[in-house]
């Protein structure tokens, strides 16, 4: 046997104890101040910019694949994005409900979802506070909500491009700059913007899915000294897409009458993404968005500001909504609003004994739903013919279009 040295023996003994992992310390502002998750009493799931990354994050839409009880579903109509915490939350397609899930970004309410789901680029963190957050963030947080930090300026040059392309010819582009300007003063810009092309193949009408997006992000930070700090935030998101048209079936009946109305069906697998009929969904969606911060940190107390202004605008044409290859019905919708808030906010620092914090908050929303010059449902050239097939099928009618005579009537 060989005698076995000492140092090597210890060597042995300690080398475990230097591998074991060391747990990070996750920090979050669930409760307006920045404090470690496992302090918090708030039912928190956390993500950090290596999180994102990793994850091919490209919009908010796609933190529910990352957060458990998180749902987000975008319809034809991505303004009126329905997002569900523990199965809580608003329907989709109900513009004028403010969402249940309040949306924050950079510390500003969205009194509309679709408005923060543009490519954010430089996404610092995300949080999602699961259960009512009334106390906070307000009546609008009955269900929970999803806070978005972008990334400050940096103090030094940092610089980001980066280049995807996938299948269905989607490529897209983005990148950040970000560095100092001045002494006190540094500045960042992020934006991006995605193309793709059509995912769904029509044979009576256009084809759908494609893709047109750009995002801009500005940041201004001025440092007036080591406890004043103002941060400007202005962004800007255009998009312009044609939704993908629903694969449907139809039935023996269904195209017995289509025939009847001058076309025969010649594709009726509802999962092969080949189409057969009119529809025609257009999309278009602008918005803009500034944010002012500025914070003072004393050693007792913080003060925070949080001002901000949105505008945003939305446009959906839905051109023969039967889904058949014959024009019936046409659908036009527009949703327009602006937002005002103000929050003044003041809290305790470095007392682990006693916390408070007090302030005001004022938010006022403007919101339109409408074209007075574009009628929200239009009859088109086949409606009367199709009209008169149907009451042969199912009322026996033989000469008179059920639509020929009839006047709805109601009251708005």
């Amino acid at each position: 046997m060989k005698r076995i040295p000492p140092l090597l023996l210890t060597c042995c003994f300690i080398s475990p104890a230097i591998a074991a992992p060391v747990l990070e310390e996750v920090l979050v502002t669930a409760q307006k101040r920045s404090e470690s998750l496992q302090d918090v009493p708030v039912a928190v799931s956390a993500l950090s910019a290596d999180d994102l990354q990793e994850s091919g994050f490209r919009d908010i839409s796609d933190v529910s694949a990352l957060v458990p009880s998180l749902y987000i579903l975008t319809t034809d109509q991505p303004m009126s994005t329905a997002v569900r915490i523990r199965g809580i939350g608003n329907a989709a397609n109900v513009p004028t409900f403010e969402p249940a899930v309040a949306l924050y970004i950079d510390g500003a309410f969205r009194s509309r979802s679709g408005i923060g789901l543009g490519d954010i680029v430089d996404v610092q963190s995300i949080e999602v506070l699961k259960g009512p957050q009334s106390t906070l963030y307000g009546k609008n947080a009955s269900a929970g909500l999803i806070a978005v930090s972008s990334a400050r300026p940096s103090r030094e040059l940092e610089t980001m491009l980066e280049f995807t392309y996938a299948s269905d010819d989607l490529h897209q582009v983005k990148g950040y700059i970000s560095g100092p300007l001045s002494e006190k003063l540094a500045g960042r810009l992020s934006g991006s913007t995605s193309r793709r092309g059509n995912l769904t193949k029509n044979l009576s009408g256009p084809d759908s899915g494609d893709l047109d997006d750009i995002a801009l992000r500005g940041q201004l930070q001025y440092d007036f000294s080591d406890r004043w700090t103002a941060r400007l935030i202005a962004g800007w998101l255009e998009r312009d897409m044609n939704a993908m048209g629903a694969d449907v079936y139809y039935s023996e009946r269904t195209r017995e009458m289509i025939s009847q109305a001058g076309y025969d069906i010649s594709n009726n697998d509802p999962l092969d993404h080949v189409v057969e009929h009119n529809l025609k969904p257009i999309i278009k969606q602008d918005s803009s968005d500034a944010i002012l911060n500025v914070q003072y940190s004393g050693e007792s107390y913080s003060f925070t500001s949080i001002s901000s202004y949105d505008i945003y605008d939305s446009e959906k044409y839905m051109y023969n909504v039967e889904l058949m290859p014959i024009n019936i019905a046409s659908n036009f919708d527009k949703h327009a609003g602006e937002s005002i808030s103000q929050e003044f906010r003041i809290a305790s620092e470095g007392s682990d004994s006693l916390r408070w914090m007090t302030g005001v908050y004022y938010y006022y929303n403007d919101f339109q739903r409408g074209d007075s010059d574009k009628p929200f449902l239009r009859m088109e050239d086949q409606v009367e013919e199709y009209g008169t097939i149907v009451a042969q099928y199912f009322v026996g009618a033989t000469s008179t279009s059920p639509c020929a005579n009839t006047h709805i009537r109601g009251r708005g």
